[in-house]
Order: C-alpha cells, then sequence, then structure tokens
C-alpha cells in the first residue's frame, strides 16, 4: 500500500489509521515499513473507508482483521519461473521479509505442486519453456488465489485471463516485488473478512 492512500481519509480518521497501525505494530514486535506493517496500514485504511471506523474502534477493528487474515503465519508464495537467476532473486527478496516461498519451473510442475499445495499468492512468469501458463492462471483465478505476473511483454498482448493479475514489468525491483506482494495478500484478507462476515 503506498501511503499515498491516507491522502484520501479525512484528517480525524487518518490520524486514527496511523494511531491504530503505530499500536498494532508495536502490540505485534514489527516495524510500520515492514510488510506486516503495511498490511495492516492497507487494512486499517480500508477499514476507515469502507466501514468508516474510527478513534479506539479502528484499533480494535484492525487486530479483529489481522487475526482474522492469520498475519501470524509466514505467507506461502509460490514463485513459477523458468530462468534460475529471476527465481534465486525472488526468493532471497521473499525470504528477507519472512515469507515462505515454493518455486516451480513450468506450468505442468506448478499445477502438480497446486494438486496438493494451496499458497497465499502467486508470482508467475507468463512464458515458460513450454509455452503461455494460462492453465496455471486459470486455475489460481478458479481457487481464489492472488497472483502477480512477471513479464518483458505488453499486457495488452496476452491471454484474458492474466488481466486478473497484477503486473509486474521485468526486470523487478525487490521493492516492486514486496509492496505488490504485500497489497494482494491485504485485498485477499480484506476480500475473505467480508465474505465471512456476508
Amino acid at each position: 500500500m503506498s501511503i499515498l492512500e491516507l491522502l484520501y481519509l479525512e484528517e480525524t480518521p487518518a490520524d486514527a489509521v496511523i494511531s491504530a497501525v503505530q499500536l498494532w505494530c508495536a502490540d505485534n514486535g514489527c516495524d510500520i515499513s515492514s510488510v506486516k506493517g503495511q498490511l495492516a496500514m492497507s487494512t486499517a485504511v480500508r477499514l476507515a473507508k469502507s466501514e468508516a471506523i474510527s478513534g479506539p474502534y479502528l484499533s480494535n477493528a484492525l487486530a479483529q482483521a489481522m487475526a482474522a487474515s492469520d498475519i501470524v503465519r509466514p505467507k506461502h508464495v509460490l514463485v513459477v519461473e523458468d530462468q534460475p537467476l529471476i527465481a534465486l532473486d525472488f526468493e532471497h527478496t521473499l525470504q528477507s521479509e519472512g515469507y515462505r516461498v515454493s518455486f516451480c519451473a513450468t506450468c505442468a510442475e506448478s499445477l502438480t505442486w497446486l494438486a496438493t499445495h494451496t499458497p497465499d499468492v502467486a508470482v508467475i512468469d507468463i512464458h515458460l519453456k513450454e509455452g503461455p501458463c494460462v492453465a496455471l492462471a486459470q486455475h489460481l483465478l478458479d481457487h481464489g488465489i492472488p497472483f502477480l505476473i512477471s513479464s518483458g511483454s505488453a499486457k495488452s498482448d496476452e491471454h484474458d485471463v492474466f488481466a486478473s493479475g497484477r503486473w509486474l514489468k521485468k526486470p523487478c525491483q525487490p521493492d516492486e516485488l514486496l509492496k505488490n506482494v504485500s497489497e494482494a495478500l491485504s485485498l485477499s484478507a480484506i476480500d475473505q473478512m467480508m465474505e465471512r462476515e456476508g
């Protein structure tokens, strides 16, 4: 989440969001700039916008939403990439922020892995050695698994199923990868919370 999202809130709700996130981070031993802190910030902003919650109620709602998102469990990222150096770079970047990472080099291998595992988010390259991974993207979409697309090609040139993913232009900087993974997880957590409440 960008800190710019706070600009779309009134001054009082923005202050409440910052206070709630600082309190949550202090209670959970993390920095506001960490992946967990950014997830808390995104969650607090969305709660303030959608539920019009403010003041001390926002701190309680944030704590409940973060608990519901199972933030204490390390998030599991599936990386599907056939270029070893890029895969290692993604793995190192993600692991340094506390994510669990699994790696597959082909669409077939990833679909076999997904038959028995469910990641929290996936980072996929569109064009693998065996061709476009349309079946993989469709599986992720059908199972509600958010995904990011790491590609050097233009978005408009690809199959429609890829429009459901977040686009990362190759080469992708570590900060950009972490920001997009965090935002995808945050949106997924909010969607799951709203489904439970609905």
